[in-house]
C-alpha cells in the first residue's frame, strides 16, 4: 500500500512517454478496500508527465548527421508529416526545417493540419484519403523524403505504390520513439 504513490507516477510516466497509450493498474484487492495511511499529497503526477509527450528521444549523433548531409544535399526534397508528428507537437520545428530546405511539406490524413494550408511550402494531403493531386505529384518527384512521425502503412502510401519501390529515391523515416529507422 504505501507504494501505491510511486506506481501512480509511474503508470503517468509510461502514459506519456514512447508511444502513448492507456496504462492498466491491477490492485490487489486488499490494497483497494485498506484505508490509506500516507499523506494524499504523495499522490500526484509528475509536472513533466502532465501532457504528451513527456519526454522527447533522440537519435543518435551519426544517424543525426548522415539524415542531415542527406537532406542539405537533396535537390528535391520533401517533408510528409504524420499523426506522430502532430502528437509529439513538433509543427513549429516542421515548418522552420522547410523553411530551410525550402521543401515542400505533405501531411498523412492524421497529420493534417501541422502547417498551415496557406503557407507557401505546405502541399495537402497525400495517400488514399482526402489527397491532393499536387502531393502525390510532390511525393513522386522528391529526391529525398523525410517521413515524420507516419507509418508508411498502405493509406498513406497507397497501398505500398506511392513511393514507387522502383524509384531511386532516398527514404528517411522518423517514426517515434525510434526516430531514424531507414535510409
Amino acid at each position: 500500500m504505501n507504494q501505491l504513490p510511486q506506481i501512480i507516477r509511474r503508470a503517468f510516466r509510461i502514459a506519456t512517454s514512447g508511444r502513448s497509450g492507456a496504462v492498466h493498474l491491477a490492485l490487489p484487492l486488499e490494497v483497494v478496500t485498506e484505508d490509506f495511511t500516507e499523506s494524499t499529497r504523495e499522490i500526484y503526477c509528475e509536472s513533466d508527465c502532465q501532457s504528451y509527450p513527456a519526454f522527447r528521444t533522440r537519435g543518435s549523433r551519426k544517424i543525426l548527421e548522415a539524415a542531415a548531409k542527406l537532406l542539405i544535399d537533396a535537390k528535391k526534397p520533401l517533408i510528409i508529416a504524420g499523426g506522430g508528428a502532430k502528437h509529439s507537437q513538433a509543427q513549429k520545428e516542421i515548418s522552420e526545417l522547410s523553411q530551410i530546405l525550402m521543401a515542400p511539406v505533405v501531411t498523412t490524413i492524421s497529420g493534417q493540419g501541422i502547417m498551415p494550408d496557406n503557407e507557401l511550402l505546405a502541399l495537402g494531403v497525400t495517400g488514399d484519403n482526402g489527397f491532393h493531386p499536387h502531393a502525390h505529384q510532390a511525393v513522386k518527384e522528391g529526391d529525398v523524403l523525410l517521413y515524420i512521425g507516419c507509418k508508411m502503412g498502405s493509406v498513406s502510401t497507397i497501398k505500398w505504390t506511392l513511393p514507387s519501390r522502383e524509384s531511386e529515391q532516398t527514404i528517411i523515416q522518423i517514426e517515434y520513439p525510434r526516430y531514424f529507422d531507414t535510409f
